[in-house]
């Protein structure tokens, strides 16, 4: 196998990933890159094309072609081996020391095949990894500006605790997850979306949200979600230092400069014009991550079912729920506190990037991982939806009232 032909796969699936995405902003989907990702890895990882063609998926995504080939013989060579021993009759201790000697010779053969694969790997970790921690900077919330950090840090940690508290209970009892796995993905579903209430720069055109409240709101909101955010940020390093102390030496060996070349890409993002900006952090680098980090994720298991069927209860609404009610304990309206909190849920590109964060570290298996990526996708669908929602619920609201209600209105 050539060296090129593992890059050049993950190029396509990046291309795929790319190609995809823009299909499904095209059919009317604005928030598709988590779409876009997951459709590209379903289609050529391990569900799709390694079902179709399991050698080329296992020499592109797997590695280690050879080593398992070797595995394989080296099994064939012990059982014909042990076979003509018994019929020849041989001492038991004779056995038994042939016998010793073959699981030493397997378990050599074994770690061979596991640091190939490794090996083979690592590029593709390293590449996720960077790309994962450089969306989660390039999300840090701009320009922040120092209203009551009290009532921002409340409703930040009171968001953070609730969301955890719907998911995190249920990974822990239902999915009989530990504490490690149920903050990760409780995190996951507790990210929020960050391209929101700036003011734009002069030359700025399009791509970013902007939020219709008073400044004052608009102020406390960039300072929750920065908050929030940086709660995210550290929990995303220390799942890449994670990444980078776990595996062989041959696999650490391409893992440095994980945490520096995220940094600095992420940063980069960040003052690269608002068009450039836009599709790097919402087509791109999300699509791009997801479809890498899928394809060796196969989900036509059975142990898929119960976390897809979680990420579509949760969805974006705990943390909705969350930020809604911190802000009504905080003396708004429940209508004001519903609107101005929208767009935070605009986070699927940040909620795959901490999740890709935290399934490279082990802190999620691939089915906890898949259910933090459908997540987004229920966050980007219904994106558009909630304001139409809100406005079906208060007008059902203000129909409702009796007229002498309206009149003292």
């Amino acid at each position: 196998m050539f060296a090129f032909e593992p890059m050049a796969a993950l190029a396509a699936v990046a291309i795929l990933a790319t190609l995809t995405t823009l299909l499904l902003r095209w059919a009317g989907l604005s928030r598709a890159a988590v779409a876009g990702g997951l459709i590209a890895g379903v289609l050529a990882g391990s569900t799709i094309f390694g079902r179709v063609d399991p050698g080329r998926h296992e020499r592109f995504f797997l590695g280690g072609v050879e080593q398992r080939q070797a595995i394989a013989d080296l099994r064939g060579r012990h059982g014909a081996d042990l076979t003509a021993l018994k019929e020849v009759d041989v001492s038991e201790a004779a056995l038994e020391e042939r016998q010793d000697a073959q699981r030493e010779e397997m378990a050599r053969a074994v770690q061979a095949h596991e640091q190939a694969m490794q090996a083979h790997q690592g590029p593709r970790l390293w590449l996720c990894g960077t790309l994962a921690l450089a969306l989660v900077v390039a999300a840090m919330p701009r320009a922040p500006r120092r209203t009551s950090w009290g009532e921002c840090l409340f409703a930040a940690l009171w968001m953070i605790l609730l969301t955890c508290a719907i998911v995190g209970l249920a990974v822990v009892f239902a999915f009989d997850g530990s504490r490690t796995t149920a903050i990760a993905l409780a995190l996951c579903f507790a990210a929020l979306g960050t391209t929101v209430v700036v003011p734009r720069r002069a030359g700025d055109r399009g791509g970013e949200t902007v939020v219709l409240v008073p400044a004052e709101a608009r102020d406390r909101l960039i300072d929750v979600a920065f908050v929030v955010w940086f709660i995210c940020f550290v929990a995303a390093i220390v799942a890449v230092r994670v990444l980078e102390r776990s595996g062989s030496a041959e696999f650490l060996g391409v893992s440095r400069g994980m945490l520096p070349a995220g940094a600095v890409l992420g940063l980069a993002i960040r003052f690269v014009p608002t068009a450039w900006r836009h599709g790097l952090r919402l087509v791109v680098l999300p699509s791009a991550l997801i479809a890498m980090l899928t394809v060796n994720v196969d989900w036509l298991t059975g142990a898929m079912i119960a976390p897809l069927i979680l990420a579509l209860i949760v969805g974006g609404d705990a943390r909705w729920l969350g930020l809604a009610s911190a802000l009504r304990w905080l003396g708004w309206p429940w209508r004001e506190a519903w609107m101005a909190t929208i767009p935070l849920i605009d986070v699927g590109p940040v909620q795959a990037a901490l999740g890709g964060a935290f399934f490279l570290a082990g802190w999620l298996d691939a089915p906890l991982f898949a259910c933090a990526l459908l997540g987004a996708v229920v966050c980007d669908v219904a994106q558009p939806l909630r304001p139409k929602l809100l406005t079906i619920l208060n007008t059902e609201g203000e129909d409702e009232k009796n007229p002498a209600e309206r009149d003292r209105e």
